[in-house]
């Protein structure tokens, strides 16, 4: 997420401000981002891998443009899914994850929840040759294979961050079938 900059005002004062919307801007992680879906989705239960997701992606009501400069509200949510309710958003992306992993349904739910975080950032749509390594039940290659990305490359090269750390604990979970 764009970090809100600071500005020094010009009109005789020293004193500084944070540049507006982002100042009122309320950006949620860890259990408070669940508790502010449950809120406002009116949940009476959120299943393990959509609060996994919700841990992974925290929740902001407004739009705002994250790391990489892609218009973002909700739960991680741009594009097409912006303008959507999450649990509906949520429950697209299990279908697009079944879809993607034949044997989606008898994987232990540690291991769906990390692939439904894997499809909801495009990761696992994108990443074939993990999808047929897993199909093939070849864990430990896939998940090798999962973190043969460039784009986990550049980041892990700055250091780590929520995006690398994310990767990582998908690999462990694809890795933990073998």
């Amino acid at each position: 997420m764009r970090v809100p900059q600071l500005q020094q005002r010009t009109q005789n004062t020293t004193s500084l401000e944070l540049t507006p919307p982002e100042c009122l801007m309320k950006v949620y992680h860890g259990q408070k981002a669940i508790d502010e879906v449950v809120k406002k989705f009116d949940l009476q239960c959120v299943p393990d891998d959509m609060a996994q997701l919700i841990l992974h992606e925290g929740f902001c009501e407004e739009f705002y443009e994250d790391d990489k400069g892609v218009k973002t509200t909700g739960v991680g949510q741009t594009g097409k899914y912006a303008h959507l309710p999450f649990p509906i958003v949520y429950d697209l992306f299990r279908t697009k994850a079944a879809a993607l992993t034949p044997n989606y349904a008898q994987l232990p739910p540690k291991v769906q929840a990390a692939i439904l975080s894997a499809t909801y950032r495009g990761d696992w749509r994108q990443s074939k040759k993990t999808r047929e390594l897993f199909n093939k039940g070849e864990y430990l290659l896939a998940s090798k294979e999962f973190l043969n990305n460039a784009e986990y490359r550049s980041r892990k090269a700055k250091g780590d961050d929520g995006v690398t750390k994310r990767m990582e604990h998908i690999a462990e979970m694809i890795g933990s079938l073998a």
